[in-house]
């Protein structure tokens, strides 16, 4: 029917249009993405020159953490930085890892305080023995234990931003720490990018 269409026609076009809102941008540790690693006064992994595509260590950001003592950044130029990873002083820790338990207790709080709760808190062993609160340590360190949060769409709540993820980790002789690795929008890409000239990055 030809007034019914004309209706249907008038209301669609005099139906409100939902105010769009745009999403707020997030700065990791105070780092924008499209900062050059020179201007965060970090030096580079491997000898590269300043300001390429490379991996870089800072021992401050204009936000960090007292919570780690280092960062690494990913960057590639002209596509910015990839990813931005908040590194604990590594400690030999007690056989249950009460400090680095600890300390990731900490910063999942703060992490849930900005993003909300994790989408992911995994606790995984691959072994009973593992599973043990006593053999804790060893079996991070032997990755025999995983033990993670993990944030999944942060776009959803920044312009900027795709994932993050904290994790306990394990080195034989420094012991344990966390790390709290935090996504740009593009990462895969990002790091796709930086693995062509500099070969495979670590998977953040």
């Amino acid at each position: 029917m030809p007034a019914l269409e004309a209706i249907v026609s008038l209301s669609l076009a005099f139906s409100p249009t939902p105010a769009v809102r745009s999403l707020p941008d997030y700065l990791p540790f105070g780092v924008m993405q499209q900062e050059r690693p020179s201007s965060l006064g970090c030096r580079a992994i491997g000898g590269s020159v300043m300001d390429t595509t490379g991996q870089y260590v800072c021992t401050s950001l204009p936000s960090g953490s007292s919570l780690f003592d280092e960062y690494i950044v990913a960057y590639v130029q002209r596509a910015g930085i990839c990813n931005v990873v908040g590194v604990s002083p590594y400690s030999k820790d007690d056989a249950r890892g009460s400090s680095a338990r600890s300390l990731f207790a900490r910063a999942k709080a703060e992490m849930t305080e900005k993003f909300g709760p994790p989408d992911e808190e995994v606790d995984h062993s691959h072994t009973p023995a593992a599973a043990k609160d006593g053999e804790f340590r060893s079996s991070v360190i032997a990755q025999d234990r995983q033990v993670f949060s993990q944030w999944n769409d942060l776009g959803a709540r920044f312009a900027n931003m795709q994932s993050a993820t904290l994790v306990i980790s394990g080195d034989e002789e420094l012991g344990l720490a966390i790390y709290e690795v935090v996504r740009f929008a593009g990462n895969d890409d990002c790091l796709q990018s930086l693995e062509t000239v500099t070969g495979p990055a670590p998977e953040n």
